[in-house]
């Protein structure tokens, strides 16, 4: 009987290790994660704001040179004024994803026609999509109401579009917005046929921070909070957002928004 007791209790007290024991290497994990996240968001901090400040600081000193004729003054102030842009998009960025993490975004409820709504991304991104010879096409299906917030909701649009030209290198490869009716909701589709995202990145690319480790990606900058920040819109207004991507053939983000019910 003692033996069995002893037997019981012995198993029982390998059975705790043992489950104290995952607990901790799940915890270690877990804090490796968060520590090499760490490093990556004071890595690229460091580098977005450095490097305007380095391009602003040497514009800067153009500016002091006797010689500095008007066209150069043009164009140094330009490049201070883009640059300055920059950090305050990287602000805004770093304030939005604290806002969503904490659940103090606040989204309005409105009626939004979603056809007007991509007119006006569309319009916006134009002139880089132009410059990159790429034209942006629409195909609205019903022209469609939605229940959103209507500035928020732009950004989304203007984020994904961006991050499509940027990813387009090929001249001629045109980017889709498309939507598609699907009962309670409206489901929007924005197609690109650029670089593409392996597959084994295409869950962690709406992780905060997360950036794709490939030279033709990382070489046009950016904070890596651009599709975190997209996430935390659409699922803060009941939606989800997807992504489906082949290396070389392109990528195509997919989002739902419910509909407007009178």
């Amino acid at each position: 009987m003692i033996s069995l007791i002893f037997f019981s209790w012995n198993r029982k007290l390998e059975e705790e290790v043992h489950k104290k024991t995952e607990q901790l290497e799940n915890s270690n994990q877990r804090l490796q994660k968060l520590n090499r996240v760490k490093n990556e968001f004071l890595s690229m901090v460091s580098h977005e704001l450095k490097t305007p400040l380095t391009a602003m600081r040497t514009s800067s000193e153009f500016l002091r040179e006797e010689d500095c004729d008007k066209e150069t003054q043009e164009e140094m102030l330009d490049l201070i004024i883009r640059n300055i842009d920059r950090q305050s998009r990287m602000v805004d960025d770093l304030l939005d994803i604290s806002r969503i993490e904490s659940g103090r975004m606040v989204f309005k409820k409105e009626k939004i026609n979603l056809k007007e709504t991509i007119d006006n991304a569309i319009q916006m991104m134009e002139p880089m999509a132009t410059k990159h010879g790429i034209a942006i096409e629409r195909e609205v299906d019903n022209n469609p109401q939605v229940k959103a917030d209507k500035d928020k909701l732009l950004r989304v649009f203007v984020n994904l579009l961006n991050n499509a030209i940027k990813f387009t290198a090929d001249k001629g490869k045109n980017i889709k917005i498309k939507t598609e009716d699907t009962r309670d909701f409206v489901e929007i589709s924005v197609i690109d046929r650029g670089i593409g995202i392996p597959e084994n990145e295409q869950e962690k690319i709406f992780e905060k921070f997360y950036q794709v480790d490939s030279t033709s990606r990382r070489k046009v900058g950016g904070s890596g909070l651009g599709l975190a920040i997209i996430k935390g819109i659409i699922e803060g207004q009941g939606g989800s957002i997807r992504v489906k991507s082949e290396p070389g053939v392109g990528s195509i983000f997919t989002f739902t928004l419910r509909k407007w019910e009178e």
